[in-house]
């Protein structure tokens, strides 16, 4: 973990060190967030983006790194590239053998 910014501009660090600001009680070094350690309208936020952008099909109560940057960007009005994501995603999706 450093001070490095990720593909979008966002660093971990900063990310983290928001997730506070934001009054999560959890373990913030962990890849995955935790919805249950949110406040109620963070944890309703959280809970839409993982919904609408997250590619998972269970799993909806942990937010990855990802998703994570997706809120804090969100929440502090940064820029950040949604599209760039979700053709990562697609291609992701192409390359790997599902059966």
């Amino acid at each position: 973990m450093g001070l490095t910014r990720g593909s979008n501009g966002i660093s971990r660090i900063y990310g983290q060190s928001y997730f506070y600001r934001m009054g999560y009680t959890g373990y913030v070094n962990e890849t995955n967030f935790s919805k249950a350690n949110l406040p109620r309208h963070y944890k309703f936020f959280m809970h839409i983006i993982i919904h609408t952008m997250g590619h998972r099909k269970s799993g909806y109560d942990v937010g990855v790194d990802y998703i994570t940057c997706m809120i804090v960007a969100l929440v502090l009005n940064l820029p950040y590239n949604f599209s760039k994501l979700i053709f990562e995603q697609m291609k992701t999706n192409l390359t790997h053998n599902h059966f």
